[in-house]
Protein backbone atom coordinates (compact mmCIF):
# COMPACT_ATOMS: atom_id res chain seq x y z
CA UNK A 1 0.00 0.00 0.00
CA UNK A 2 2.58 2.46 0.60
CA UNK A 3 4.37 2.12 -2.92
CA UNK A 4 0.74 2.73 -4.61
CA UNK A 5 0.55 5.90 -2.10
CA UNK A 6 4.44 6.81 -3.17
CA UNK A 7 3.61 6.50 -6.96
CA UNK A 8 0.38 8.45 -6.35
CA UNK A 9 1.94 11.58 -4.73
CA UNK A 10 4.88 11.37 -7.30
CA UNK A 11 2.40 11.19 -10.14
CA UNK A 12 0.61 14.52 -8.89
CA UNK A 13 3.93 16.28 -8.38
CA UNK A 14 4.40 15.51 -11.80
CA UNK A 15 0.92 16.45 -12.58
CA UNK A 16 1.65 20.19 -11.02
CA UNK A 17 4.01 20.82 -13.09
CA UNK A 18 2.66 20.38 -16.24
CA UNK A 19 0.74 22.99 -15.03
CA UNK A 20 3.08 25.51 -16.21
CA UNK A 21 2.11 27.41 -19.26
CA UNK A 22 3.42 26.21 -22.78
CA UNK A 23 4.86 29.22 -23.34
CA UNK A 24 7.61 28.62 -20.53
CA UNK A 25 10.52 26.52 -22.52
CA UNK A 26 10.84 23.31 -20.81
CA UNK A 27 7.58 22.90 -20.15
CA UNK A 28 5.93 19.53 -20.30
CA UNK A 29 2.61 19.18 -22.01
CA UNK A 30 -0.28 18.03 -20.52
CA UNK A 31 -0.47 14.56 -22.01
CA UNK A 32 2.84 14.07 -20.54
CA UNK A 33 1.66 14.96 -16.61
CA UNK A 34 -1.58 12.61 -17.44
CA UNK A 35 0.85 9.26 -19.07
CA UNK A 36 2.56 9.90 -16.00
CA UNK A 37 -0.67 9.96 -13.80
CA UNK A 38 -2.07 6.81 -15.43
CA UNK A 39 1.34 4.69 -15.30
CA UNK A 40 1.62 5.51 -11.83
CA UNK A 41 -1.67 3.93 -10.88
CA UNK A 42 -0.38 1.21 -13.24
CA UNK A 43 3.04 0.63 -11.55
CA UNK A 44 1.85 -0.93 -8.29
CA UNK A 45 1.59 -4.55 -8.00
CA UNK A 46 -1.23 -6.43 -6.26
CA UNK A 47 1.44 -8.77 -4.42
CA UNK A 48 3.60 -5.85 -3.55
CA UNK A 49 0.61 -4.02 -1.84
CA UNK A 50 -0.23 -6.98 -0.15
CA UNK A 51 2.51 -7.96 1.41
CA UNK A 52 3.24 -4.02 2.28
CA UNK A 53 -0.19 -4.48 3.94
CA UNK A 54 0.82 -7.44 5.95
CA UNK A 55 3.65 -6.01 7.36
CA UNK A 56 2.00 -2.63 8.08
CA UNK A 57 -0.16 -5.38 10.22
CA UNK A 58 2.21 -7.12 11.77
CA UNK A 59 4.28 -4.11 12.89
CA UNK A 60 0.42 -2.32 14.09
CA UNK A 61 0.08 -5.33 16.44
CA UNK A 62 3.24 -5.71 17.68
CA UNK A 63 3.45 -1.85 18.45
CA UNK A 64 -0.64 -2.99 20.15
CA UNK A 65 1.13 -5.85 22.05
CA UNK A 66 3.59 -3.11 23.24
CA UNK A 67 1.02 -0.42 24.53
CA UNK A 68 -0.58 -3.53 26.13
CA UNK A 69 2.50 -4.65 28.47
CA UNK A 70 3.32 -0.59 29.17
CA UNK A 71 -0.70 -0.09 30.00
CA UNK A 72 -0.77 -3.50 32.43
CA UNK A 73 2.82 -2.04 34.34
CA UNK A 74 1.87 1.51 34.50
CA UNK A 75 -1.44 -0.06 36.07
CA UNK A 76 0.01 -2.38 38.52
CA UNK A 77 2.38 0.66 39.40
CA UNK A 78 -0.19 3.11 40.12
CA UNK A 79 -2.39 0.70 42.04
CA UNK A 80 0.65 -0.36 44.38
CA UNK A 81 1.57 3.12 44.64
CA UNK A 82 -2.05 4.54 46.33
CA UNK A 83 -2.38 1.04 48.58
CA UNK A 84 1.49 1.87 49.71
CA UNK A 85 0.48 5.82 50.09
CA UNK A 86 -2.82 5.05 51.64
CA UNK A 87 -1.28 3.60 54.37
CA UNK A 88 0.87 6.14 54.89
CA UNK A 89 0.06 8.37 58.36
CA UNK A 90 -1.53 11.37 57.70
CA UNK A 91 -3.21 10.52 54.67
CA UNK A 92 -7.12 10.46 54.18
CA UNK A 93 -8.68 8.30 51.35
CA UNK A 94 -11.90 8.96 50.70
CA UNK A 95 -14.73 6.93 48.44
CA UNK A 96 -13.73 8.46 45.63
CA UNK A 97 -10.49 7.76 45.74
Amino acid sequence: MRIFWMTSAAALMLAACGQQTAEEPGAPSEELAEDASEDAGAGADETETAAADGEAEAAEAELRAQFEEIAANNLAASTAYLEENAAAEGVVTTESG
